[in-house]
């Protein structure tokens, strides 16, 4: 399956398990698409199934927010201290990263 959208795929695989749906994912980026295809135990790809292909529609890649985008958060003179002690505890590894979509 060929895709422009942003894909996380570790994410997307964890959300095909979750669906029930098995088989390691193989992703080939190029020009700004993804080519996306199950690998199966013999090592041979296929295309994926449709529940698959759903599941891909459906996925919002997320990353962790950087630090810069903590630092202006936190030095926000609208940040709560609640939120502040959150991000030092993000930052200290504490509490785990904030994602946000890619």
């Amino acid at each position: 399956m060929i895709t422009t959208k942003p894909i996380n795929l570790g994410q997307l695989a964890d959300e095909c398990r979750a669906g029930g749906e098995s088989g390691e994912l193989f992703m080939t980026e190029q020009a700004g698409s993804h080519n996306i295809e199950q690998v199966m135990a013999d090592g041979e790809r296929n295309a994926l199934s449709a529940a698959q292909q759903a599941l891909v529609d459906a996925h919002v890649a997320m990353r962790c927010k950087t630090d810069a985008e903590l630092a202006a958060e936190f030095q926000d003179p609208n940040t709560t201290a609640v939120r502040r002690q959150e991000i030092r505890d993000m930052q200290a590894g504490l509490l785990p990263c904030e994602q946000v979509p890619m």
